[in-house]
Formats: C-alpha cells, sequence, structure tokens
C-alpha cells in the first residue's frame, strides 16, 4: 500500500484516468497481519490523496473471511469527481462466489473529449 499511496500523488494530477479500481487491501476490517486502526488509516490516506479529483463509488462489502465469515469493504471503485453522476448500477454480486472477494459490476457514460465546444 505504500507503494500505491507514493505513487497515487504523481497520477492523479500527471494522468488523463478515469477510474482506479481494485483490492487496495484497505478499508475497514482486521487481518492477522494488519490490525483494524492501521487499515483504515491506510485508507484514510489514500482518499485524501485522490482528493478532490476522485469520489469512492463503492461503499458495500466487497468481502467475506472465509474463516469467520465477517464481510469488509476492501474493493474500491474510484472514479473522477465530474464522472461520479455517471456512474450506475453498482452492483455487489454477492451470488457469485468464486472467491473470498465478491465481483463489482457498474455502468459508466464517460463523455467524449473530443466534443467539447470552446467559446
Amino acid at each position: 500500500m505504500t507503494e500505491l499511496t507514493n505513487w497515487l500523488p504523481k497520477t492523479v494530477e500527471e494522468l488523463d484516468i478515469d477510474v482506479i479500481l481494485g483490492d487496495f487491501n484497505a478499508g475497514d476490517y482486521t487481518k492477522p497481519d494488519r490490525n483494524f486502526a492501521e487499515s483504515r488509516e491506510t485508507f484514510r490516506v489514500m482518499v485524501d490523496k485522490l482528493s478532490p479529483y476522485y469520489v469512492n463509488m463503492c461503499n458495500l462489502p466487497t468481502r467475506i473471511d472465509p474463516k469467520t465469515a465477517t464481510k469488509s469493504c476492501i474493493d474500491h471503485v474510484f472514479v473522477k469527481t465530474e464522472l461520479a453522476t455517471s456512474v450506475s448500477n453498482l452492483i455487489v454480486h454477492y451470488e457469485v462466489e468464486y472467491s473470498d472477494h465478491y465481483p463489482i459490476t457498474f455502468s459508466i457514460e464517460i463523455p467524449d473529449k473530443s466534443d467539447s465546444n470552446t467559446l
């Protein structure tokens, strides 16, 4: 996670990325090698570095611990702030159990940047 949080500030300001998504191993959960406070702090740092450029669209449990059946929110979908209203149909597919993470699907309508009107 340190590599990611070090990479984000440069990327957010320098690259044109509309969506950042994945299993960031950060959020409201406890793991044998990481306690709740550490995990939550890592997530807070990541969100702080992404703000105000990105909004986290997935705040639902996306993983289930196979041993304890505890659900946690560690998979995240960040979209550019100006595209947040273009995201729809975000679904965590709890019925699909191929892994300890549930698949996430969503729709996003990204405007064609070549259609921009200038005065």
